[in-house]
């Protein structure tokens, strides 16, 4: 039979052991559940190790752009083994201050987010993107851009279950490494505005290969336009390279309509497509999966011969508001009718007192037959040469351009 003494000793033995046992368990729940702690502000913390490549020097070409510069890193300080995204940022400045020439982003973030530590792995097309955007290369004139040090570092967020966001507050910054020295021998990037070589031709232009019939490049890859174009009711045409070589596409046998995709038919010698309406509106080339296919975009319908209130005024007026731009069949596009301009003449597009509407020269000489885009409040236009014609006033992104068409 147990004493007092004892059952009071094996009292304290069981509370004892009841408040470790309370005491573990609620550590094993914080260990299990942690308690995530924002950040104030953004922490800079070294986490990021220098990769083997950052005394080497390597040409980004087009023929490797997969190739990779590995690099890893640890976790930065969260206080358990959270999931974390990765992003790279880039600079030619290792202090990530000044911008490689004006004008210019000082870095600039890679597409590609990374979850693993040990492979932190940035392509080589990805490098040769941000050297191009760094360096505010717009042409292929500009390229290769020489050797230059490439800096980088990492800036890491926890991403909150299922990718689709961040935790607010949770963003370390690495250190700087030096990642590599590198060479961009192509051009990376899209620059919006850039010939193609390919062309709309028919009997709208007596099938040849002007440039206001040029497709330019967009900022999307592989999708070109032509922001407008007039082409008559029953006209033939195709698109096609300049010499009928390369790129001559037609009739696939399918209905043509406009405002509908149409996909082309490559060939050596495909037919005609013939325009089913009267026409005015932006054309689009998409290349994608191997075809090619045609989207005509038809500009509103307006009413026709209606005062807009824009004059174009200049020597060859004495700069009156004789000559009023008129509303044509489509929104946004107006005309003048036979006009006659001397060479050396100079005028502006504007209102009756130069006020709302006041457009002139953006810097560039006049030529006609091809859009012109007007600059707000800029000088005078001269013309080029002796005109006598039509003059076409659009609105097309935001911008005016005129078009003097001879006839």
């Amino acid at each position: 039979m147990l004493k007092l003494s004892q059952m009071k000793k094996i009292s304290f033995l069981f509370a004892a052991l009841a408040t470790t046992m309370a005491f573990t368990s609620c550590d094993e729940s914080k260990d299990e559940h942690p308690v995530l702690e924002p950040n104030d502000g953004v922490i800079v913390e070294n986490f990021l190790n220098t990769p083997e490549m950052s005394n080497m020097s390597v040409d980004l070409t087009d023929e490797n752009q997969a190739n990779t510069i590995h690099m890893t890193c640890s976790q930065p300080s969260y206080g358990y083994a959270a999931t974390v995204r990765y992003n790279v940022e880039v600079s030619f400045d290792k202090d990530f201050t000044t911008p490689a020439v004006p004008g210019a982003p000082v870095s600039t973030t890679l597409n590609t987010a990374f979850y693993d530590c040990s492979e932190i792995n940035p392509t080589y097309g990805e490098l040769a993107t941000a050297m191009c955007n760094l360096l505010g290369i717009k042409n292929d004139k500009e390229i290769p851009t020489g050797y230059r040090d490439l800096y980088a570092r990492l800036v890491a967020n926890i991403e909150i279950a299922g990718g689709a966001d961040l935790y607010p507050n949770t963003t370390y910054q690495s250190n700087v490494v030096k990642m590599t020295r590198a060479n961009c021998t192509y051009l990376a990037i899209i620059v919006p505005g850039q010939p193609t070589g390919l062309y709309l031709r028919g009997g709208m232009n007596d099938w040849g290969a002007p440039a206001e019939w040029e497709f330019l490049t967009t900022d999307v890859a592989n999708v070109s336009r032509i922001d407008y174009c007039e082409i008559p009711e029953g006209t033939e045409f195709k698109a096609a390279d300049a010499n009928w070589a390369s790129v001559n596409l037609g009739d696939s046998g399918a209905e043509f309509k406009i405002n509908e995709p149409y996909e082309l038919l490559f060939d050596p010698n495909p037919g005609n497509l013939t325009m089913p309406v009267n026409f005015a509106g932006s054309v689009t080339l998409t290349f994608k999966g191997g075809k090619y296919t045609i989207l005509f975009e038809a500009d509103e319908p307006d009413t026709p011969d209606q005062p807009s209130g824009m004059y174009i005024r200049g020597d060859m007026n004495g700069w009156d508001t004789s000559n009023e731009f008129l509303t044509t069949d489509f929104k946004n596009n107006w005309i003048v009718k036979g006009i006659t301009i001397n060479a050396g003449e100079t005028f502006k597009i504007a209102d009756v007192d130069y006020s709302s509407v006041n457009f002139g020269s953006n810097g560039e000489a006049l030529e006609i037959g091809v859009p012109y885009v007007l600059l707000k409040d800029g000088g005078n236009i001269e013309c080029p040469a002796y005109f006598s014609g039509d003059i076409k006033l659009q609105l097309k992104g935001g911008s005016y351009q005129i078009t003097l068409v001879a006839l």
